[in-house]
């Protein structure tokens, strides 16, 4: 198949498909646009266009989410069943439901044990592909919305954030529907954690933090924490925590394992380098320079405990006996004891 290369770096195939979308192509057409989030084409054309729930279907579903509110960084809530969508063509939607989110569905009704296995058996890229889609449906959204409720500033949520970021996790989204290969070692930090349903606040779980590239899935028995752009760093500098814990977890413990990853990714000295290539005239590749050196800049522990704490405190009326400014001065863990071992008896929730 032959590849067309655009003024503005962007690439199509010999069908007219937008293989690669440069950022400012990304820019103008899909994030500040309305085009089809996934595919690109425009609702002009006479194309069928559905709303593609930001958190999918079959998981609103699972955990009775239709008329419950997610609450936006500008404090506006939105209805997950009915508001909380982007715009996508009829074709895509379908794509998405067939080739994406079957397979996930299938994959997470098993709970641990089955998403332990998939990770095992080669099923990484669809899961981490499926965590970054997540991801970027609550961030493109984003753009649609005020920061300011004020009507007379015109900042968007999404002019808060870094851009050439979230152009990179849309290139990796879209490689499953254009059948883009994508170098193995861009695969980010994937974490599956076993969770105690007695010692859980509620069935389920959504957080994201966007400046720290890390996303967390809770669902029944199971936490899913992915960083998408440490290119597994972030893991494995936590690795000897997290072998430490040796038991089920509760979503407290869940919410500080997805805190000290964020923090780590956030500190790492030296980052990753993506790009996308090609070479004469091939498919493109989503490759990275991964850095030589490994380590972590200098910080305060008081910035992970801000960090915890900005996680925690909506869940805080639910933890008993809990000193809070020890938690924002980052001197309070639920993961150990005082011999730093794991608090598998930990009351708290």
């Amino acid at each position: 198949m032959d590849f067309f290369y655009k003024d503005d770096g962007s690439i199509e195939n010999e069908s007219g498909e937008m293989i690669f979308y440069s950022k400012e192509r990304f820019l103008s057409d899909i994030y500040y646009g309305d085009n089809c989030f996934l595919c690109g084409c425009s609702k002009n054309g006479g194309i069928e266009f559905n709303d593609e729930h930001v958190i999918p279907k079959w998981l609103l579903r699972k955990h009775n989410l239709f008329n419950e509110y997610i609450t936006l960084p500008n404090g506006v809530k939105r209805k997950y069943g009915s508001d909380y969508v982007v715009d996508t063509c009829k074709d895509c939607n379908s794509y998405l439901g067939m080739n994406i989110e079957e397979k996930v569905k299938k994959i997470f009704d098993g709970g641990f044990l089955s998403i332990r296995d998939a990770l095992s058996t080669g099923n990484v890229k669809h899961i981490y592909i499926w965590m970054c889609l997540i991801f970027f449906k609550t961030h493109l959204i984003d753009a649609r919305f005020r920061y300011h409720l004020d009507t007379r500033k015109e900042e968007k949520i999404s002019d808060l954030y870094d851009i050439e970021t979230l152009h990179h996790i849309y290139c990796l989204i879209r490689s499953m529907r254009f059948n883009i290969e994508i170098d193995s070692q861009c695969f980010g930090s994937i974490i599956l954690l076993k969770t105690d349903k007695n010692r859980s606040i509620t069935s389920y779980d959504y957080q994201d933090l966007y400046e720290y590239q890390t996303v967390m899935i809770r669902s029944d028995d199971f936490a899913l924490i992915t960083v998408i752009n440490d290119v597994g760093i972030s893991e494995r500098f936590f690795k000897n925590h997290l072998d430490k814990i040796t038991a089920e977890i509760s979503s407290i413990q869940a919410l500080e394992v997805f805190a000290n990853l964020s923090f780590i990714n956030d500190k790492l000295a030296y980052r990753p380098n993506f790009f996308t290539i090609t070479k004469n005239g091939s498919r493109p590749i989503i490759s990275v320079e991964c850095p030589e050196i490994i380590d972590l800049i200098e910080y305060d522990r008081n910035e992970f405990g801000l960090l915890f704490y900005r996680l925690i405190r909506e869940y805080h009326e639910n933890i008993s006996d809990i000193d809070l400014e020890e938690i924002k001065k980052g001197n309070r863990t639920f993961l150990f004891d005082q011999n730093g071992l794991f608090n598998k008896n930990s009351l708290y929730r």
